[in-house]
């Protein structure tokens, strides 16, 4: 998470921040909150890391150093934009801070992402590189309804129906070509395994097959070119990379 290449024991290990700050505690550029998981921005300045992650101007130069972040590309329109979030409890407003909008069509709410953070505003991250899901106090109460009813209402597909799928049972299935629902008889059952990945340039996958992996790599194997892969119903992680 923080870009760390080699091991280092807990007591010894000082972040890039202490280590290159100076005395007094580094302020992130992107919020203005100081402390934290900080990097070397390429204005000399610093950034956190979540931030460098969520705001979509923002980006690592090295995605596995997570350093330096350029920041370079945010406009002033983003500058512009005012947390909701702690603008009521400051005297002044934050000079040059970045802030991020809710990402739901027609809502205008920004707010600076730690600030969101403490709030408990939803941040998810998208199916492809940079793309992060970012949500309001307002429409995140949203989504954890609509989440909580659709995981339940999937739980009882799986149990009921899904997962005991065989040969000869009659099914209610939908036709792909006319799209209506028709009496059916299963004929055959394949099981496929998927895996959840994550990849080095930030994007994951959960339904990854595995016959789209290229090569498996140990752990002792080169790590200059390794993504985590977990198997579903494991316990173990193990390496692989991957060809595009």
């Amino acid at each position: 998470c923080y870009g760390e290449q080699e091991a280092t024991l807990p007591a010894q290990w000082i972040c890039s921040a202490c280590r290159d700050g100076g005395e007094e505690i580094a302020v992130c550029s992107l919020c203005c909150l100081r402390g934290g998981a900080l990097k070397p921005t390429t204005s000399g300045g610093w950034a956190h890391i979540v931030c460098a992650l969520v705001i979509k101007e923002v980006y690592f130069k090295s995605v596995r150093d997570r350093a330096p972040v350029n920041v370079t590309a945010v406009g002033p329109e983003r500058h512009k934009l005012n947390c909701e979030l702690c603008a009521s409890l400051r005297r002044s407003r934050p000079q040059n801070t970045v802030c991020v909008q809710c990402t739901f069509a027609g809502c205008v709410r920004s707010f600076h992402v730690t600030c969101g953070l403490v709030a408990g505003n939803k941040f998810q991250a998208g199916d492809r590189p940079g793309h992060i899901f970012v949500a309001c106090q307002r429409h995140t109460s949203v989504i954890n309804s609509n989440s909580r009813g659709k995981q339940a209402k999937s739980r009882i597909r799986q149990a009921e129906f899904l997962s005991n799928v065989n040969v000869g049972d009659p099914v209610l299935a939908k036709h792909k070509g006319k799209g209506r629902f028709y009496w059916a008889q299963v004929i055959h059952v394949t099981r496929k395994r998927h895996c959840e990945v994550d990849f080095d340039d930030g994007s994951f996958s959960d339904d990854l097959l595995l016959e789209d992996i290229m090569v498996r790599l140990t752990k002792q194997a080169a790590y200059s070119s390794y993504i985590a892969l977990k198997l579903l119903r494991s316990e173990f992680t193990v390496f692989i990379c991957l060809s595009f």
